[in-house]
């Protein structure tokens, strides 16, 4: 249908559209037949009267009236349009509410998995809450179109801010990006991450809050299809890739919220600079300088930037995921000095590319870190923020090929561990260590694990040894022995306090804690220290050489295998007693002589990352693969860790 060409083509369309009431076209039929009004005339009075919006008014004129109506939703305005599809000012006609409606293109949704998973992913982004967070509402399909809907937010987006307004000021950069990181977090801790973190899925409110935008949407393009680059090259592309990070580009279905904090620090590089992190080019070089060149420094940029932040911004852009804050919330915090109102030095460590990071605990430290792994095994899942160790070699090829890009996974060398072990030892303060010898294991859970979480891909890893882990969680008794104060919420309730494991702790206390046990047991054994386990170091010993979802089989017996919250009705053992911790060892064994590694309290690890559950957690959240990851700040009653005891290596200032 042609644009209508003359005042009562255009009246008539007006009243054929249903989107004004037949009165008010009555009084504009007056209105014109009075004035003799002209076809532009005609237009500005109805936009005079409030009667359609501009986007309306085109879409009526050029007979498209009907496209404005998407089930139960009238679109005012296209606000964007992107590769995933387009997004509308909108309002609901029953609710008389204004939302923003994301209509997705057919082909990204033209397969009936994609349309669940869509459905799944926006199910799941529904459940988020926060000030940081565009509220999703409901997915919903008309006519064959599928669209979701959410919080409408007024303002602009920060690639649109920077556009006209240039690189921002420093304070208001990283003001923003530390309120993106917020949000991040959120979703992060009911196990969401974005993939697609950018300055387009940032929106900026006339107020100044950020808001992310788009949070479970990447993963459509990866099952969409893959993209094609030059000379028939096929690259699976989940992200942006001016902003997208190396380990997208190896498996996008498996990253964790370490990705959104490599995207993060790109977004703040561009905040900062106006450019991406990576020159120009095609998808392919892009995707090769993510890859292979080193993080981009600030201050080439901008030399006004302080040196701390361009530090943590290189830090937030380690190619290494272990190399870089393991959460939002640890880069959050890395950022918080430069904010407004900050002191302008970063008080976290923050290390340099391929440079061991500093220990923020004290001048006094042995820095332990897990043993690499061999050669011949895959990269080991693990968010610690790390440089190289010893005489590591790390060798990364690319290869491109007709078929794809394929990223190399580092190869590391290591010296023969010694002989002289035992197999378990009890140290200064009674705690009982078990020796672990390392080897294979799969990670994560299969699909379809009841209680499967959407973080939980399977992966299998060589964790390498020898080292000690904890039999038990820190108890109370051995932490007041170290530390000489206690934070435990429960040991003033408990009969037996000192036996109960210790619990309120942060990340950072549990860390000291290891620090202070290393100077206390100094002389056991040369060149070891105490340390909190990598999480594949905990997986691996949790699991205890089983693949069933609890080392124990399919299930948890409350009191025998495990400390956790029953399902009403489930029978319990004579004197049992629930919603409180149980004295460390209380349960049996796993296969390598470790208890309550399936509830009792969750447990820190190297990772800012809490792992095995609690006694507030259902059996399903107990499983050897269930994750938490939490803000290093954390202080929950149901929170302790257990330590390792390992070689350490010296920290290179």
């Amino acid at each position: 249908m042609s644009v209508a060409a003359t005042v009562p083509d255009l009246l008539d369309r007006l009243e054929d559209s249903g989107l004004v009431e037949a009165e008010d076209v009555l009084s504009l039929r007056r209105w014109a037949d009075d004035r003799r009004a002209g076809l532009g005339q005609l237009a500005q009075e109805v936009l005079a009267r409030n009667l359609l919006t501009g986007y309306q008014l085109r879409e009526v004129a050029a007979g498209r009236a009907a496209r404005l109506t998407l089930g139960p939703y009238r679109l005012l305005d296209l606000l964007g349009e992107g590769g995933m599809g387009q997004v509308f000012h909108a309002r609901h006609t029953r609710l008389d509410r204004e939302v923003a409606v994301k209509l997705i293109r057919p082909e990204k949704v033209a397969r009936p998995a994609v349309v669940e998973r869509f459905r799944q992913e926006i199910r799941a982004a529904a459940r988020l809450s926060h000030p940081n967070v565009v509220l999703a509402f409901n997915a919903d399909e008309a006519d064959g179109l599928h669209y979701y809907s959410m919080e409408y937010v007024p303002g602009a987006d920060l690639g649109r801010v920077v556009a006209d307004r240039g690189p921002l000021p420093v304070a208001d950069a990283v003001g923003y990006a530390r309120q993106a990181a917020d949000g991040l977090q959120h979703a992060a801790d009911l196990g969401l991450v974005h993939r697609d973190v950018k300055p387009a899925n940032l929106l900026l409110t006339p107020d100044g809050r950020v808001k992310v935008l788009d949070l479970g949407l990447a993963l459509l393009s990866a099952d969409a299809g893959p993209d094609v680059a030059p000379a028939g090259r096929t690259v699976m592309i989940v992200g942006s890739p001016d902003f997208m990070a190396p380990e997208q580009v190896r498996n996008p279905l498996t990253v964790d919220v370490r990705a959104d904090v490599y995207a993060l620090g790109g977004t703040l590089f561009y905040l900062l600079t106006g450019k991406p992190p990576v020159a120009g080019g095609t998808i392919e070089e892009k995707v090769r300088r993510h890859l292979t060149d080193p993080p981009p420094s600030v201050q080439e940029h901008r030399p006004e930037v302080p040196p701390d932040l361009d530090a943590v911004v290189r830090w937030m852009l380690a190619k290494n995921p272990a190399d870089r804050p393991p959460s939002p919330a640890v880069a959050s915090a890395a950022l918080a000095p430069f904010a407004p109102g900050g002191s302008g030095k970063t008080v976290l460590p923050v290390p340099a590319p391929a440079a061991p990071p500093p220990d923020p605990l004290s001048a006094i430290e042995l820095v332990a870190d897990p043993p690499a792994a061999p050669a011949s095994s895959p990269p080991i899942r693990s968010s610690r923020r790390r440089g190289p160790t010893g005489a590591v070699a790390a060798v990364v090829g690319l290869l491109v090929a007709a078929g794809g890009l394929v990223l190399l996974a580092p190869h590391l060398q290591l010296g023969s561990p010694p002989a002289d072990l035992p197999a378990a030892f009890s140290n200064s303060v009674g705690m009982k260590l078990v020796r672990l010898d390392g080897g294979g294991v799969t990670l994560g859970s299969p699909a379809g694990e009841p209680g499967r979480g959407v973080d939980e891909a399977s992966s299998t890893v060589e964790v390498a040894g020898p080292l000690y882990l904890g039999a038990t969680e820190v108890t109370n008794g051995q932490y007041l022995t170290v530390v000489g104060q206690s934070p435990s919420k429960w040991a003033g309730r408990m009969r037996d306090a000192k036996s109960v494991p210790v619990d309120s702790v942060t990340f950072a206390e549990a860390r000291e804690f290891c620090r202070r046990l290393t100077i206390k047991d100094r002389d056991r054994r040369p060149g070891w220290a105490y340390r909190l386990p990598t999480e594949a170091e905990w997986e691996y010993a949790a699991r205890g050489s089983t693949t069933t979802p609890f080392w124990a089989g399919d299930r948890l017996t409350f009191g025998d295998t495990g400390v956790f919250t029953p399902d009403p009705g489930e029978p319990l053992p004579r004197g049992a007693e629930t919603g409180m911790p149980h004295p460390a060892g209380d349960t049996r064994a796993n296969p390598f002589g470790l208890f309550d590694v399936c509830g009792n309290v969750w447990e820190w690890t190297a990772d800012g990352v809490l792992r095995g559950g609690s006694w507030r957690e259902p059996a399903g959240r107990c499983r050897s693969a269930s994750r938490k990851p939490a803000d290093p700040a954390t202080r929950a009653d149901d929170a302790g860790f257990r330590v390792v005891f390992a070689p350490v290596r010296s920290p290179k200032r």
